[in-house]
C-alpha cells in the first residue's frame, strides 16, 4: 500500500464518517487485515476489559474522550500553562 492509496482511503473515511465504526475504518484505511479488525470488533484481540477502550497489543490503544476530559486523561495538570521546563528534569511551578 502506498501513500496515495492511504490518502484516498482517509478521504473516504472522512466523507463517510461514522462515530461507531471510526477506529475500525481508520485501521482499514491504513491497510490492516480485515480479519484482524473483525476479531478486534468481536473482542478476541481487544486486551482492554474497560468499556469503550480498545487495546491491540503493539498496534493500538483507543479511548473515546471528550474535549473537557482530554487534558485530564492525558495527565496534564490543570495549571499547565503556569509550568516552566526546569533543567531537562521536569516541570516546576513559577
Amino acid at each position: 500500500m502506498n501513500i496515495a492509496h492511504i490518502e484516498r482511503n482517509l478521504k473516504k473515511l472522512i466523507a463517510e464518517f461514522s462515530k461507531a465504526s471510526f477506529i475500525y475504518d481508520l485501521l482499514l484505511a491504513y491497510g490492516l487485515p480485515k480479519a484482524s479488525i473483525t476479531r478486534l470488533k468481536k473482542g478476541n484481540l481487544n486486551l482492554s476489559k474497560v468499556e469503550g477502550e480498545i487495546s491491540w497489543k503493539k498496534k493500538l490503544f483507543f479511548k473515546e474522550a471528550y474535549k473537557e476530559d482530554i487534558l485530564k486523561q492525558a495527565g496534564v495538570p490543570e495549571r499547565a500553562n503556569e509550568f516552566q521546563y526546569e533543567k531537562g528534569w521536569g516541570y516546576e511551578i513559577q
